[in-house]
């Protein structure tokens, strides 16, 4: 009895802490949108950081590297990655994806595009979370170089602790830009809001190589 009644305060707990701290495919970053091929295919390589802004949001640094491919035909994006997150007093490692299609014919300088992802963090044995994050994201290029993008979402967030489960659903919405040179290198910020039981922000920035 007594360690179902500990189950269930840690259960319940879990899902308000990973409805603060797990903000999307990867604990502790914002929801990146997946870039589109704009009629040219590449894969791509990235190393990330990430931050919460408030005290909602826990605070840790998180770093992490993703692989990305567009172009998969014609309309369709993925991603997946990695990445340490640092809490105290240990270091926990966080694992997710993303799919996106796009919406429109290549070649417009606006894309819509649907996007669904999930993440994975277990904080301890026996306690875990699963995070699905699902929006629709609005990308764009100014040139060659420069990108930007907005997306709305709906977050759910799946806890476990001991047998015990709960879950919850709440509304975000994360928007970036990005800088890539004629020779493949770039750059890429993005910063995220989940409006759960009080607002939580994060902050990510990162480098990465387009490959064709």
């Amino acid at each position: 009895m007594k360690r179902s009644i500990i189950a269930g305060v840690l259960g319940l707990g879990l899902v308000f802490v990973s409805s603060t701290a797990v903000e999307a495919q990867l604990t502790n970053f914002p929801v990146y949108a997946v870039p589109s091929a704009n009629g040219m295919p590449s894969s791509f390589l990235s190393v990330d950081f990430g931050r919460g802004l408030n005290d909602w949001s826990g605070k840790q640094n998180a770093f992490g590297v993703a692989y990305g491919r567009t172009g998969i035909a014609d309309r369709v994006g993925i991603t997946i990655g990695a990445a340490m997150v640092n809490y105290d007093p240990d270091a926990k490692y966080t694992f997710g994806g993303n799919v996106a299609v796009d919406l429109l014919e290549a070649g417009s300088d606006v894309q819509i595009a649907v996007q669904g992802g999930v993440g994975y963090i277990s904080l301890l044995d026996d306690v875990s979370s699963t995070t699905v994050p699902v929006g629709v994201a609005v990308k764009g290029t100014e040139g060659e170089a420069l990108g930007w993008w907005f997306m709305p979402r709906l977050n759910y967030t799946r806890a476990s602790a001991f047998g015990s489960t709960g879950t919850s659903t709440d509304f975000g919405a994360s928007a970036g830009g990005s800088f890539t040179s004629a020779g493949g290198f770039g750059v890429h910020a993005a910063v995220d809001l989940l409006a759960a039981s009080e607002n939580i922000w994060h902050f990510g920035v990162g480098a990465h190589y387009v490959i064709g």
